[in-house]
This record gives C-alpha cells, sequence and structure tokens, in this order.
C-alpha cells in the first residue's frame, strides 16, 4: 500500500486488520496448501527488535503515524 494514501487517509479497521492478516499469513506459510502453526503470537513478533521482536509493526500503527 502507497504511504502517501496512509498520509493522506485513515484508513478503516477493517482494512488494517486485513492487511495484518495477509502479513501473518505470508510470514507463517509453509506452502500454499499448508497455512503453518504459529510459534509466537503476532503482538511478540511485531515488538521492536531491542525487546526481542522482529520490528515488524502493525498497520494500525503505520497508518497512525503517517496520518499525523
Amino acid at each position: 500500500m502507497p504511504a502517501h494514501i496512509m498520509q493522506c487517509f485513515q484508513l478503516p479497521k477493517e482494512t488494517n486488520k486485513q492487511i495484518d492478516k495477509i502479513s501473518r499469513e505470508f510470514f507463517w506459510k509453509k506452502s500454499h496448501e499448508n497455512k503453518g502453526l504459529p510459534m509466537v503470537s503476532s503482538d511478540k513478533v511485531c515488538r521492536p527488535k531491542k525487546t526481542g521482536g522482529l520490528g515488524l509493526r502493525k498497520m494500525k500503527a503505520v497508518n497512525s503515524a503517517l496520518f499525523k
């Protein structure tokens, strides 16, 4: 999703949820048939690297930061 759109518009909650779902599925998916099994929660994965996460960001936080 282009960053300039998120700077101008607040994305709907459902859109944020859908984008986060796509990101989670991409991260955990093993193949087209097998969804895979998440080993840790998405909240832990989305933590900053300094606190043990992978530094991934949730779309709502990104949209809020760009929109302000």
